[in-house]
């Protein structure tokens, strides 16, 4: 592979990876082909056989390679004996006609008793994950994911294991099998860079949550050796371990959950994950779960490829066993195979923390983890809306490091690498009402003292990203808004829709957390949408691409159709539709001039006036609004005065973001010199427009 997409022919050809396999019938999988075996040598001439690794001390006999009779080689004598053996002993030879002799009689063992023995026959069902990663690649049964050498290996391994009669035994060896199984099929690969004490360690198929066919392959022994990882003897002791600590923890405890013994306490309550949210039972003191994330993972889909094995052996125990496939009805998840949408995902969402909440005692606790990945926040925002509907309130917001970097999670390195644990309890029902502007100070009061402990080391001495620190101080404000869910007022004493919140308290944090150009202290109340507008798009002057607004903007909760609904963008007509256009003052002055005409009621969300009486008057027009407005009407040649005049409540606010903006657009710098001279000079007339 002389480059990326390239590969070289042994007769000097060079093509296209792509090309090639587009030559191939379309309607079988792949060929694939070994190349090479990894191997380790011990350079430790005085090991023992009961510390040569897993395998030696499972089998209670060495393993480990011999060379001319030895149980280790030295260094020195590796070298002297021509073989360049690196110092931890890892090495690569090529496969050889030996070694494909050894596979093809697997091959032929395989085929010729593969009739006696149990694995699944069951086809691949069409969903939401398979069709892509399985289907589309002719792997049409499940069995077909694994190589023949794993098939006679782990179907052997099954036949043993349901030949146990105690079958709390049998269980325990079904839960060390079930685990083997996701290292050992053609959808591993190899990491090279990820080492354990005896070798490299193979990636299992949900590295990432999705069925991936691997261009490079990696077949490690099923039973384990000196290497690897999810091998049945490393399963074995794993479940060893767990056993050893289940010993040690009953004996400093009361109680246990243990599925697999029938000696529980009589006070023991578990929830079945079989029996769903029907299976709580009342007064539970703590509920901690971790919320599925839309269609991110689909487990009822993924979990068939365990499924098929195992209902195997315990189909004839338990009934819901029987059935061929996982249950998939009732998921709660994104699915358009199965005709489940956004709204279906909030919606059962809703229907399970509803359930909490009736089981939950009254001074009982709901945790649980959310990570922060989707651009706009639009999933945050439904989470936290069907829990705040369900009478819950958050208390507290803990920040963890999120998972593994191999994650499909975190596949987009500028994701936010903290999962948020919210603690959460039943919302108090006399509860007061509040004004949002009331709140938004406390909010940013809380967001400032957040802000203040994060860089005196709450979460480490290590410096946090920017986008960690920005949902970080975000989970802490939403402690405040969810307190008072639903007595939230505007200024049109309506509650405040959380949509809104989440944005308001997102600008507040940015205007915190920004250290480049921050907007002047004038500004501190600007609405989102004009925030983003000067911070992000008003530099803009021509087409820019849609990822570039998208991660712009969802640091403040605003997503691109927000600002489409506002008339501040629209889609560009460059790029095949991946761009969109930031329209400019003089390209809105004619829409502005319609929608806020004399006579119209208006309302002010940026600032304030009085009339004699005290009460106060607010204008409905954002910022951004009034700013293009007053720019385009300057760039006509029309005056600007009687506008001036109308919103005189918002004359600080306009003169701070006319200035903000003028070293920016140097294209608008006469023209907003111009207005600035007239808001700077003598006093306006204020004039209050009877509603």
């Amino acid at each position: 592979m002389p480059k990326k997409g390239k590969f070289r022919c042994s007769c000097g050809q060079q093509d296209d990876i792509i090309a090639s396999i587009r030559t191939l019938p379309q309607d079988q999988r792949l060929p694939v082909r070994p190349y090479a075996l990894q191997a380790i040598v011990s350079f430790d001439p005085n090991v023992k056989a009961d510390n040569v690794g897993d395998q030696g001390t499972f089998f209670d006999r060495a393993t480990s390679i011999s060379i001319e009779g030895s149980r280790g080689i030295t260094r020195d004598a590796a070298k002297l004996a021509g073989f360049l053996i690196p110092d931890n002993g890892k090495f690569y030879k090529r496969f050889g006609v030996s070694d494909m002799r050894r596979l093809q009689r697997a091959e032929a063992v395989w085929e010729q008793h593969k009739s006696a023995l149990p694995y699944p026959t069951s086809a691949v069902p069409l969903g939401e994950k398979t069709k892509s990663g399985l289907l589309s690649h002719h792997y049409n049964f499940w069995h077909e994911l694994f190589g023949a050498r794993q098939m006679l290996a782990l179907s052997t391994l099954l036949q043993g294991i349901m030949s146990e009669n105690d079958q709390a035994l049998k269980e325990m060896l079904m839960c060390a099998f079930s685990n083997t199984v996701e290292a050992n099929n053609l959808f591993v690969r190899n990491r090279s860079s990820r080492n354990t004490p005896g070798g490299t360690a193979p990636g299992g198929i949900f590295s990432r949550h999705d069925f991936q066919p691997k261009s490079t392959s990696c077949e490690q022994n099923v039973w384990g050796v000196e290497s690897g990882t999810n091998s049945f003897i490393a399963r074995m002791e794993l479940l060893k371990d767990g056993i050893n600590f289940r010993g040690a923890w009953v004996s400093d405890r009361e109680t246990i959950i243990d599925p697999l013994l029938a000696d529980n306490k009589p006070n023991l309550r578990s929830a079945a994950a079989s029996d769903g949210i029907d299976a709580l039972e009342s007064n539970f003191k703590h509920v901690v779960t971790d919320p599925p994330y839309v269609g991110n993972v689909n487990y009822a889909e993924l979990a068939d490829f365990f499924y098929v094995w195992v209902r195997l052996a315990l189909k004839d125990t338990y009934t819901h066993f029987a059935p061929e496939y996982t249950p998939k009805l009732q998921e709660i998840v994104e699915n358009s195979v199965r005709k489940k949408n956004r709204k279906d995902f909030f919606n059962d969402l809703a229907a399970v923390f509803h359930k909490i909440s009736e089981e939950l005692s009254d001074d009982g606790l709901l945790t649980f983890t959310f990570h922060h990945t989707d651009q706009e926040g639009k999933v945050w925002e439904g989470l936290l809306e069907a829990l705040c509907e369900t009478g819950f309130e958050i208390i507290a917001v803990y920040p963890i490091h999120a998972e593994s970097e191999t994650s499909l999670h975190l596949m987009n390195k500028e994701n936010i690498s903290y999962d948020l644990i919210h603690v959460c309890r039943k919302r108090k029902n006399d509860i007061r009402s509040r004004s949002w502007a009331g709140v938004r100070q406390e909010v940013r009061r809380k967001a400032r003292e957040e802000l203040q402990a994060i860089e005196q080391g709450r979460y480490g001495n290590q410096p946090l990203p920017e986008p960690d620190v920005r949902l970080i101080c975000i989970g802490k404000c939403l402690e405040l808004y969810s307190a008072h869910y639903g007595k939230v007022l505007d200024h049109d004493n309506r509650p405040l829709p959380l949509h809104k919140a989440l944005q308001d308290i997102s600008a507040i944090v940015d205007q915190l957390v920004t250290k480049d150009r921050p907007l002047p202290s004038e500004l501190e109340a600007v609405d989102a949408l004009s925030y983003v507008w000067l911070r992000v798009l008003a530099p803009i002057r021509n087409e820019v691409m849609m990822d570039a607004i998208s991660k712009s903007a969802r640091g403040m909760q605003v997503s691109v159709d927000d600002l489409k609904d506002a008339g501040l963008v629209v889609r560009g007509r460059t790029g095949r539709g991946r761009t969109y256009e930031v329209k400019q003052p003089a390209q809105r002055l004619g829409e502005l001039l319609a929608k806020y005409q004399p006579g119209l009621k208006l309302r002010v969300t940026q600032g304030e006036l009085f009339t004699s009486e005290g009460q106060t008057i607010f204008y409905d027009i954002p910022l951004v609004d009034l700013v293009h407005l007053v720019i385009g009407l300057a760039q006509a040649g029309e005056s600007v005065v009687p506008w001036l005049e109308r919103f005189a409540g918002l004359r600080s606010q306009l003169g701070a973001a006319l200035r903000y903006i003028r070293d920016i657009r140097v294209d608008w710098k006469d023209s907003i010199d111009r207005v600035l001279a007239l808001i700077e000079g003598a006093p306006l007339i204020r004039q209050i427009e009877e509603a």
